[in-house]
């Protein structure tokens, strides 16, 4: 074995435990659920962005689509300003973890 395929198993192997250790402390720690909360979102945000065109396509055109996205954008917004009212309830119920 050459030097450099030395160079290059050991810069791998360096590499697979560097990233190891970053996953155990990420999903040892509190991040892990703001995490998951994230990957939750974005799945189910991308998935209704992906369906919406053909749904409203169906149900009645481009008219309805506008009126969809106007009201996907009004939820989040209404949610938003109403986060700030929630702070009392700041726990998730899910989390093992408390503040």
């Amino acid at each position: 074995m050459s030097q450099q395929e030395t160079k290059l198993r050991y810069s791998f192997k360096q590499y697979r435990d560097e990233l190891k250790e970053g996953f155990s402390i990420v999903f040892h720690s509190l991040l892990s659920v703001f995490l998951l909360g994230a990957v939750v979102c974005n799945f189910a945000i991308g998935i209704s962005m992906a369906v919406l065109p053909s749904y409203s396509n169906d149900k009645g055109g481009v008219e309805i689509y506008g009126f969809l996205l106007a009201a996907q954008s009004t939820g989040v917004l209404i949610g938003a300003l109403l986060s700030s009212k929630l702070e009392q309830f700041r726990e998730c119920l899910l989390s093992p973890y408390t503040v």
